[in-house]
């Protein structure tokens, strides 16, 4: 309700967010889309999906549109991630049509999207992630119970009533500044930064735990490990795991970087006597101590 109310309003890049209806096969994504798309104007509609954003041409045509909607994200094709964040956010954007000068504007469209799968990236960062709102589709309809245009039928019989229905959540997204975010979206962008982050995914793998522990007397215990030792661990951790890229240790530390704060724990470097940095982290411990 309060995603299509957005989409009405043209508010939808103010609360920064795409919509992706993620799930099975014949689950309903698509006939939510139809009901969608036939809710604005032709003219106010393009279909530009984000792993096109990072064309010269392609994002122009988000340029005055109300929505872009697409059916399906391509599964090998990695979304660019600063731009992706920034067009949905509703950013300045420079673009141009075939032949013509390039012009900047702001793209105000909400983005809905669908896919059997989770989107894919190389962009790492928290920001990326904040940028979606999943909703699950985990109920497939058996074959001789679907019905052909089903989208098209209800809005033919219930345009006004469904517009009437979206508005009514205007007051709740003023007031939060943000979607109602269901439990299925915090499980489901967990996955989805732990696929595009192998280090993200080693760390909420359980293989590593952060310790604040205090001793009897009071005083802070904050265990260390040594950057060479947590990540032989963290290689070890991609290889058993199947199909996960390791980064080599400079990429690690960068990503480590991104995590410690929301995650609790500390990076402490130094520069040894003959100019060698050095690495430890400070309340983390590696859960299998014979790892150590």
């Amino acid at each position: 309700q309060e995603a299509m109310c957005a989409t009405i309003f043209g508010i939808a890049s103010e609360l920064q967010r795409a919509i992706l209806l993620y799930g099975v096969p014949h689950s309903g994504k698509s006939v939510l889309l139809d009901i969608v798309s036939q809710l604005v104007p032709d003219k106010a509609r393009c279909a530009i999906p984000p792993s096109e954003w990072n064309d010269k041409f392609a994002p122009v045509h988000l340029h005055d549109k109300l929505l872009n909607v697409c059916g399906e994200l391509n599964e090998k094709d990695l979304i660019k991630g600063d731009r992706f964040k920034s067009i949905v956010a509703g950013e300045e954007i420079s673009a141009a049509y075939k032949g013509r000068d390039s012009f900047k504007f702001r793209p105000r469209c909400a983005h809905w999207f669908a896919s059997n799968h989770l989107p894919r990236t190389e962009d790492t960062s928290e920001g990326f992630n904040r940028r979606w709102l999943i909703f699950e589709f985990d109920r497939p309809v058996p074959t001789n119970q679907r019905i052909l245009r089903l989208g098209e039928l209800i809005v033919a019989e219930e345009r006004e009533a469904i517009v009437s229905w979206a508005a009514q959540a205007i007051d709740r997204i003023n007031t939060k500044n943000d979607y109602t975010i269901p439990p299925s979206h915090d499980r489901l962008i967990r996955e989805v930064a732990n696929n595009n982050n192998s280090v993200r995914f080693f760390m909420t793998s359980g293989k590593v735990k952060v310790v604040r522990d205090t001793s009897p007397d009071g005083q802070k215990t904050l265990p260390r490990i040594s950057e060479a030792k947590l990540h032989d661990v963290y290689w070890s951790f991609c290889l058993s795991a199947g199909g996960v890229k390791p980064v080599g240790r400079r990429a690690f530390r960068g990503k480590m970087r991104e995590l410690a704060y929301s995650m609790g724990f500390k990076i402490i470097t130094w520069t040894t006597d003959d100019g060698t940095e050095e690495c430890e982290y400070e309340c983390l411990t590696v859960a299998d101590k014979k790892a150590q």
